[in-house]
């Protein structure tokens, strides 16, 4: 791929509402969620949701005005918030009169205790035929958690259909469901990502495997690129058969406030780094380079209440990936 590239993405847009409480409890059904957080005005707010918050990291880093996500939120307030606080270079999502805008609530005491999420909107999320014929043979992002979404699996299906050879499907694992095979949720295509980003546990469900350098080596086998985050333990990158470790910038406990959205970080860090190039000539030092810049980026979400990389953290990760 080179910067001037179209890159799209299918996502959840989320309002995320982090309550700060050392004796609330989330409610046992999802669908109180927006009671609940409507019960608790004095929630902190913010636009996120795990494909938001990667493209917001892309295209703070990148520049590249050629983004589009396509994701949808309710005709209420807090759709009306989200499109408020968005990155607008990620284009307007779309706007629905039956559902409401997806939500997260998280209870925090010293940290995050619990978090559940409650999709609406993300169900009506459509596919026009003139977005996908510009974004042919482009990159094309998305999570397992939209992909679990039966209304959503036919945009997937039309978006991957047009990322032909020359084209990257990336495929964030988030969502990846314990008790499910995987192949079970995409057997609506036979396209194989060639770039998957998860955690150590996600890789691990991915690969059925219990130990991460087993599942790193077998997960996703047709993919070229698969890496597996392990927060302050670092990362395994396997790229064309080879498996390496890069260290993680280290961050004392005592200053981590938030870690909500470090993966989501990452990825789009590591993607903002390496897209400009074609795939197939990366280096093993561009790769280690994306994932220390990516570390760094994390470092700097988890040390505030964001779930993503703000201006002014981009501006510090461009610095250091320079610096590298």
């Amino acid at each position: 791929m080179t910067e001037e590239d179209r890159l799209i993405a299918l996502g959840s847009a989320y309002v995320e509402g982090k309550i700060h409480s050392p004796l609330l409890h989330l409610p046992a059904s999802r669908n109180q969620l927006p009671a609940f957080l409507d019960a608790h005005p004095y929630a902190d707010l913010y636009a996120g949701g795990s494909i938001p918050n990667i493209l917001t990291s892309f295209v703070r880093l990148s520049g590249n005005p050629n983004v589009k996500l396509m994701s949808c939120v309710g005709n209420d307030p807090r759709g009306r918030f989200y499109l408020q606080h968005m990155d607008k270079r990620l284009g307007e999502p779309q706007v629905s009169n039956r559902k409401r805008t997806d939500i997260w609530v998280g209870i925090y005491n010293n940290g995050l205790v619990e978090g559940i999420d409650l999709y609406g909107a993300a169900a009506n999320i459509q596919v026009s035929k003139e977005e996908l014929h510009t974004s042919a043979n482009k990159v094309f992002i998305t999570d397992v958690d939209v992909c679990r979404i039966p209304a959503a699996r036919d945009c997937v299906r039309q978006a991957l259909e047009v990322v032909e050879d020359d084209g990257l499907f990336v495929l964030s694992l988030v969502g990846i469901p314990s008790n499910r095979n995987i192949d079970q949720i995409f057997s609506f295509t036979d396209r194989v990502p060639d770039l998957v980003f998860g955690n150590s546990s996600e890789v691990m469900q991915a690969a059925h495997e219990t130990d991460i350098n087993r599942a790193i080596n077998s997960a996703f086998p047709g993919s070229r690129l698969v890496v597996a985050t392990q927060a302050d333990k670092g990362a395994l990158i396997r790229y064309e058969e080879q498996v390496f470790f890069v260290s993680a910038v280290p961050v004392s406990k005592e200053r981590v406030i938030d870690e909500t959205g470090a993966g989501d970080t990452y990825m789009g860090t590591m993607l903002a780094l390496l897209i400009p190039t074609l795939v197939g000539k990366w280096r093993e030092a561009d790769l280690i380079n994306a994932a220390r810049s990516a570390s760094y980026a994390s470092s700097l979400v988890i040390q505030s209440m964001q779930s993503r990389l703000t201006p002014s953290m981009a501006k510090l990760v461009i610095d250091y990936s320079k610096n590298l």
